[in-house]
């Protein structure tokens, strides 16, 4: 996990930027399959954080993909492909349902620990 202020103030930041990589919270070999363990480890590690900084902490969380996207966008070559074949936009499509499966996760995992998120 990655940490990047926006504003220092003392010891403390104005806001936080964590990085949640995608190969850390999803079994990279797998298609779609998320390491729950993994990403519940991160996300009470951050509701910890939060609670020490009493609540005052501001977040944003980021993530990659890992699992999800990455097959669908290399069976249908986007990383190169032209926006005038179909066959990449429907890539690009794929791609998009795949990675906000993963997005709808982390967001629930955060939010099922008291951790408001979008």
């Amino acid at each position: 996990m990655g940490m990047m202020g926006k504003r220092h103030v003392g010891n403390r930041f104005d806001c936080v930027v964590v990085k949640l990589g995608g190969a850390a919270i999803t079994r990279k070999g797998e298609l779609e399959t998320l390491d729950h363990e993994v990403l519940g480890a991160v996300v009470e590690h951050i509701r910890l954080v939060k609670e020490d900084q009493g609540g005052k902490l501001r977040l944003v969380v980021v993530h990659g993909a890992g699992s999800f996207g990455h097959f669908q966008a290399k069976e249908y070559g986007v990383q190169g492909g032209s926006l005038d074949d179909e066959r990449t936009i429907r890539g690009f499509a794929e791609t998009r349902v795949s990675v906000t499966k993963l997005n709808h996760a982390v967001v629930s995992a955060l939010t099922e620990a008291g951790i408001p998120a979008v």
